[in-house]
């Protein structure tokens, strides 16, 4: 299976949420740090037309962007308007969260390379 494929066929999904990805350098803090970031937009007042956001990293390899841009959807799809402010600080809740959102992007992940392979 083609990392490319898996990729675009997440890209698709996420355009059909209306989630606008964008891969670019993260910014000065964040380097390093983090390899993609979803936000959602709920009061508009940023950018209004746009209500839920996923940030990928420009350094990441084509397989670490396809499974990041995975575990994004995943925080969308279990986590949109649910994560509390402490979700940053709290560092065992933080876990929780990641531990539950790499779960759910591998069943993702794993969903979209079988309906791939049989085609």
């Amino acid at each position: 299976m083609k990392a490319g494929q898996t990729y675009e066929a997440l890209l698709t999904l996420a355009k059909k949420r209306g989630i606008y990805v964008t891969v670019r350098p993260m910014p000065g803090p964040l380097q390093g740090k983090i390899r993609g970031l979803y936000a959602h937009n709920n009061t508009g007042e940023v950018l209004p037309e746009i209500e839920d956001l996923i940030w990928l990293d420009a350094d990441l390899t084509l397989e670490e962007r396809t499974y990041t841009l995975a575990h994004e959807l995943a925080h969308y799809q279990l986590h949109k308007d649910k994560l509390p402010a402490y979700y940053w600080t709290d560092r065992e809740f933080n876990e929780q969260i990641e531990t539950e959102t790499d779960r759910f992007a591998q069943r993702l992940l794993s969903y979209v390379e079988q309906r791939l392979s049989d085609k």
